[in-house]
């Protein structure tokens, strides 16, 4: 008896509008969109609209069955990840992104397509729906004048905090603590700028916000969430922040203050000025250099952004309540 041919996997698709940019998640796995769902809910659409940006998503049983190879031709690194590598070609206008065996992915810039194709596993959700979406997003984004800065974001009265910093400097803890303060919140790890007539805007990104056991001690809100296991393969808790404190979401602000953390040995903390040039220095981790208008594009609104901003280190102790109320101070001064 002559067996059929192999039906394809179901797929599954849902749908956000960011900042206009209409984006489309496409998976044969219903556990990625929904933590893709639970990630981008703030933006979440219930009927599709022609999209932008295309994310298709296919899981595989082993390595050895990736649905996708590294295109011929030149190409450069761009980024530097814990494993695997991140290149770009220059040729071909593509992204091509391994983390070790686990996932693959082949990001065509231009056309606004980006196919993963990944080994199901905790770990792997956790790769696929952050890193690399993130990753992907960031440049396809900066083609569409959305520029990224890994950076917390906090407003009052319209006007923005941005706190930049790699994972692990306090970003969350620190944003925390401004929401129990009275700020509304705008991005846990994330923000994105873009250029008006007005001048420069902060647009907010209220992903999730992470935090660890350290930071869990700190706030009794948090005690509740802590005392569950994280979820498989994640490296942190999850919260809807906005959904736990009631916190308003500022869509759209002026950059006013920008904040560098770092840890120090002092008693109180206190905040530092810095100059410009230094500021943009510690920013410039943010561009991919990857096609040269765009990531032009990205460094000039960087500069934009110092250029109008009060730029300040922050020598933090635990002293999280003053750190709110240095924050506040700095943005009324300005």
């Amino acid at each position: 008896m002559t067996e059929g041919p192999t039906k394809a996997p179901a797929r599954h698709a849902i749908y956000l509008e960011f900042h206009g940019v209409c984006i489309e998640f496409r998976a044969d796995e219903t556990e990625l969109l929904d933590v893709l769902e639970l990630r981008f809910q703030h933006f979440l659409v219930g009927n599709p609209k022609p999209h932008h940006i295309r994310f298709d998503f296919t899981s595989v049983a082993s390595a050895g069955h990736h649905v996708l190879a590294r295109p011929s031709g030149m190409a450069r690194p761009v980024y530097e990840p814990p494993e695997g590598e991140v290149v770009y070609s220059d040729d071909g206008d593509w992204l091509f992104i391994t983390t070790g065996e686990r996932v693959r992915v082949l990001a065509e810039i231009g056309r606004g397509e980006v196919r993963v194709s990944f080994v199901a596993s905790g770990a792997a959700m956790w790769l696929v729906s952050h890193p690399i979406v993130t990753i992907c997003l960031i440049e396809l984004l900066k083609r569409r004048g959305l520029f990224n800065v890994h950076a917390a974001g906090l407003s009052s009265g319209g006007r923005s905090v941005l706190i930049p910093g790699p994972s692990g400097v306090g970003k969350s803890t620190i944003s925390f603590a401004m929401i129990r303060a009275g700020f509304d919140f705008i991005a846990d790890d994330m923000v994105f700028l873009h250029k008006t007539k007005e001048g420069m805007a902060v647009l907010a990104f209220p992903d999730t916000l992470d935090f660890n056991d350290s930071t869990a001690l700190m706030f009794s809100e948090l005690e509740g969430v802590a005392a569950a296991p994280k979820r498989s393969g994640w490296p942190k808790w999850q919260i809807d922040v906005a959904r736990l404190t009631r916190s308003p979401v500022a869509w759209r602000t002026t950059p006013v203050v920008l904040v560098f953390p770092t840890f120090s040995d002092r008693s109180r903390s206190e905040l530092v000025p810095i100059g410009r040039d230094d500021a943009l220095t510690a920013l410039l981790p943010n561009v991919l250099l990857t096609e040269a208008r765009s990531s032009q594009a990205h460094l000039d609104a960087l500069g934009e952004l110092v250029a109008g901003a009060g730029c300040f280190r922050l020598e933090m102790a635990r002293d999280f309540p003053h750190i709110a109320d240095l924050l506040r101070s700095s943005l009324l001064s300005r």
